[in-house]
């Protein structure tokens, strides 16, 4: 799991499992519970035996630092994959506590603390720096980040809700769900009253309307809150097991309604005149509401909840904001989410979202990016067959030779019968040997193929789609022997699987990119083998 995914305890259980959906055995039943099934794996390893059981180790030194904008998913999925690529790793939080929207956006029911501590606990035992309460654009400029870090990447999500406008959405007793949630995680006291209103049909909608319900129901006994939204029940945009379980706790829905104006008598809210909601989107599926001004229903209550959407605040950019290319209101950047300005790359909610899985997977992207800035890997395109196994080559050939050299190693550890186990080297050195038999004819096998003649025709066909050199860096990052003093037997054997590892993610990778029957079988077979030398070791 944390080979794609660095939060999985906290997408156990937030996940909008998206991949369910498209799972094919739910053509003829139910389809595999990925999220249940991940929680169920995660809640079995205390947070103490994460780093024995993950076992994840840093390539080598970069000799470069990160500087990082946001301690959310896309933040923290990026700080973990950069601190295991070698470099410094210092992220900037303005909250207390990092999390982002995890934390402050989605209620503790839903979300334990010790869940998401124990995900970023981990990140940070890796090496990476979390500073809290230190907040970019007031304790320290973006321009002073990019004086003191290599390479910048922010990810501050959506931190700002945003207003219906809706006439007497400016009384004092109008809030936004976004503050009112990040003040329940914070512990501070804020108005709750007997009738609430909540505006919106989404997922923050249901949070900030289940928390308030329970806070009805210790502070007055009662729950007497509603829920009201453009959408109609068909369409409400709410995870449905969210909108089942609000509607278990007590809580009224009228979907299908538009706000029209927040009523006001004697300078305290009294309610919410809405008219119905004909249309939501046009036909070209672009938000265009329109409403029935006849059907009017007044929906009472003192106090009232927006919750339509969050927004970014991007003011810490100060002159650079003018130096960016946009693409409408969003920042312009590249498949690996770098910016105009090359030093600056961008994730998360600001450019893709917003979710935890799309925070986690532009990180991801933004780490191989910036890896790939630094390093100076080339980005010319990879596109066609041949120029890919040109990659899987130079793996063949150098992780034939650390395995050469880890034969060696492990019989001098074994002969001096020191710095380990004199039995663990020697069987360790015997299944490292019957592997190189079969990797030294993967070598030659690749290089027949680049150099058949027959086979030529076949390697100018382009790959299903278009990647960079930097999708192929792990070739280029894999640690070596030569030169590194004896070690022990255990150091040994570690950085042999780390080869065979990253053997299987080259070849399965390859099998995904080729749509070529003749080679499919190839990079099939290679794939499987390097699966079970993983398993020998």
């Amino acid at each position: 799991m944390y080979k794609n995914n660095p939060l999985p305890d906290i997408c156990g259980r937030i996940c909008t499992h998206k991949c369910e959906t498209a799972c094919s055995l739910g053509n003829r039943g139910e389809p595999v519970a990925i999220r249940w099934l991940k929680r169920y794996a995660m809640d079995s390893i205390d947070g103490e035996d994460y780093q024995a059981l993950i076992d994840q180790k840093v390539v080598k030194p970069a000799g470069a630092s990160i500087g990082i904008v946001g301690g959310g998913p896309a933040g923290l999925s990026a700080a973990y994959y950069l601190i295991l690529m070698g470099y410094q790793v210092t992220i900037f939080e303005a909250y207390p506590e990092a999390g982002g929207m995890m934390r402050y956006g989605i209620p503790e029911y839903r979300l334990p603390y010790e869940v998401l501590d124990k995900d970023i606990n981990f990140i940070k035992q890796l090496g990476v720096e979390i500073k809290t309460n230190t907040k970019v654009g007031e304790d320290i400029s973006i321009d002073q980040l990019h004086a003191d870090y290599d390479a910048v990447l922010i990810s501050t999500g959506f931190h700002q809700g945003r207003s219906t406008r809706t006439p007497g959405t400016e009384h004092e007793d109008v809030f936004q769900a976004i503050d009112l949630l990040a003040k329940i995680t914070k512990g501070e006291e804020f108005k709750v009253d007997e009738k609430i209103i909540v505006i919106g049909g989404g997922n923050v909608a249901m949070d900030i309307a289940r928390s308030l319900a329970r806070k009805q129901m210790q502070k007055y006994g009662r729950v007497d809150l509603t829920v009201t939204s453009l959408e109609s029940r068909d369409i409400m945009p709410a995870d449905e097991e969210e909108i089942l379980e609000s509607m278990e706790e007590g809580i009224l829905f009228y979907p299908g309604r538009g706000p029209n104006q927040v009523l006001i008598e004697d300078g305290k809210i009294t309610g919410l005149k809405t008219v119905k909601c004909t249309r939501v989107f046009d036909e070209n599926g672009r938000f265009f509401p329109q409403f029935d001004e006849e059907d009017v229903l007044v929906i009472e209550g003192s106090q009232v909840i927006e919750a339509i959407g969050q927004a970014p605040d991007m003011s810490y950019l100060d002159a650079y904001s003018e130096q960016l290319e946009y693409e409408g209101r969003r920042i312009k950047v590249d498949e690996y989410y770098q910016s105009s300005l090359k030093w600056l790359f961008i994730a998360g909610d600001i450019i893709k979202g917003p979710d935890v899985i799309n925070g986690i997977a532009t990180g991801h992207q933004a780490a191989l990016g910036i890896d790939g800035y630094l390093q100076g890997v080339a980005k010319k395109k990879v596109s066609t067959i041949d120029e890919a196994l040109h990659y899987a080559r130079t793996y063949e050939e150098k992780s034939t030779a650390v395995l050469r050299t880890a034969v060696e190693r492990l019989g001098r550890i074994a002969a001096a019968g020191q710095n380990g186990d004199s039995k663990r080297a020697v069987e360790g050195s015997k299944r490292i040997a019957r592997i190189l038999t079969e990797k030294e004819g993967f070598t030659e096998r690749i290089s027949q193929i680049l150099t058949n003649r027959n086979s030529r025709i076949h390697l100018q066909q382009r790959l299903s789609r278009e990647v960079r050199g930097i999708d192929f860096s792990l070739v280029e990052q894999l640690p070596e022997l030569n030169g590194t003093p004896l070690g022990t037997d255990s150091a040994v054997l570690e950085v042999v699987r780390t080869h065979l590892r990253s053997g299987y993610s080259l070849y399965n990778d390859l099998l995904k990119l080729n749509d070529n029957k003749e080679l499919e079988f190839t990079f099939e077979q290679l794939r499987n083998r390097h699966d079970a030398f993983v398993r020998m070791m």
